[in-house]
């Protein structure tokens, strides 16, 4: 059997996870191989959650090897770590040991496929094309791609096919063979993600495409500036003077309705897009102690103000949140881990954002940064 078909992303309204569907139909599979120039923590989710949907257990059985670049810094930590936890995965970095002490993580030569190889010993598949390991390039991007599968050759056009299969095989495990462990490398990496030169101004990637140029239009005074959007992305902290809190919850009992500045939600995950005002945006995974919560609310609110719901005081969450200062920690699990912090708690992460340029104030004066 042999079946080849291309997505042009978005056209059609088809994207490009829809070559993952059509290749793990042709199951089982026993392996799962990828080559890509980066992956965000955006991509990661949106790719496995697909596979997980159409897989189901088979996906958490396959052998994953996920072969990443870091140049230019654009690969995520996170990234690298949430697929690290996935079942049965390995993760290696392609000429991790050179990239990570050149400057900025300025490659020799660069690497930039994007190719992902399902394999078994009668079947292969291949999606490849322009998609990268982002959300919008495997969701909303202008992407050409295609998928190859061949499964038990019986003629000369899938024999000829499942050789060209064979090689690509072949040059994964040529890289795979090359490329530097994530013990040797991640925690290097990790320091260079994190300097201040690098927070300051984080290299672009496909996630950070949105509305981000009309809203720092100069007609949006106030909006956050694409480089300010950049670094709620990349940044793994978030903290937030949390002021007086409305009583959402009745006169006397604490709220637990967060008000943020406006897209601050892309630290949460979501893309820089605009919506009309009462929307939902989504759910937010919250930790706070040995308790989590997987259905906290975050919508963009009548007052265009993005409001993230809180876990309700003392029911999973502190005893209040007003004139508390709260600090959020992104976690490779999906969770957002919460606690309150000191005076002196709060001093230090306000320098550490102040480093980044990346101190903030709302108009009721409370302050907010990321670092």
């Amino acid at each position: 059997m042999l079946r080849h078909s291309f997505v042009t992303q978005p056209a059609g309204r088809i994207n490009y996870l829809s070559l993952f569907e059509t290749a793990l139909q042709q199951r089982p599979f026993d392996g799962f191989d990828v080559a890509v120039a980066y992956a965000t923590s955006g991509g990661v989710k949106e790719l496995t959650k697909e596979c997980r949907r159409v897989a189901g257990i088979d996906w958490d059985r396959m052998e994953k090897r996920w072969l990443v670049g870091i140049d230019y810094c654009r690969t995520e930590p996170l990234a690298l770590e949430m697929l690290a936890n996935e079942r049965s995965s390995t993760v290696r970095i392609h000429d991790g040991r050179v990239v990570v002490n050149r400057r900025n993580c300025t490659p020799v030569l660069p690497f930039h496929p994007k190719a992902f190889l399902f394999r078994s010993d009668t079947a292969t598949a291949i999606v490849s094309g322009s998609g990268n390991l982002s959300r919008n390039g495997l969701t909303k991007g202008h992407e050409v791609g295609s998928v190859l599968v061949v499964r038990d050759p019986a003629n000369a056009a899938e024999n000829s096919a499942r050789d060209i299969c064979v090689g690509v095989r072949t040059w994964f495990d040529q890289l795979w063979t090359r490329a530097s462990s994530t013990s040797q490398v991640l925690s290097d990496y990790s320091s260079v993600f994190e300097s201040v030169e690098n927070l300051k101004a984080p290299v672009p990637t496909d996630d950070d495409a949105g509305d981000a140029e009309w809203l720092s239009s100069a007609a949006q005074r106030g909006a956050l500036s694409a480089q300010q959007l950049r670094q709620l992305r990349v940044c793994n902290r978030f903290w937030i003077e949390a002021g007086t809190l409305t009583k959402n919850r009745g006169p006397m009992r604490p709220g637990n309705q967060l008000m943020l500045s406006r897209m601050s939600r892309v630290f949460f995950g979501f893309p820089s897009i605009d919506l009309p005002r009462d929307t939902t945006v989504g759910t937010v995974s919250i930790c706070f102690g040995t308790h989590r919560r997987d259905d906290c609310s975050l919508r963009f609110s009548n007052n265009a103000m993005d409001v993230l719901g809180l876990p309700i005081p003392d029911e999973g969450g502190p005893g209040k949140y007003d004139g508390e200062c709260l600090h959020f920690e992104r976690k490779s699990d999906g969770c957002f881990e919460l606690c309150l912090g000191t005076a002196h708690q709060k001093a230090k992460w306000a320098r550490a954002s102040a480093k980044i340029d990346a101190l903030h104030s709302m108009r009721s004066s409370r302050k907010w940064g990321v670092y």
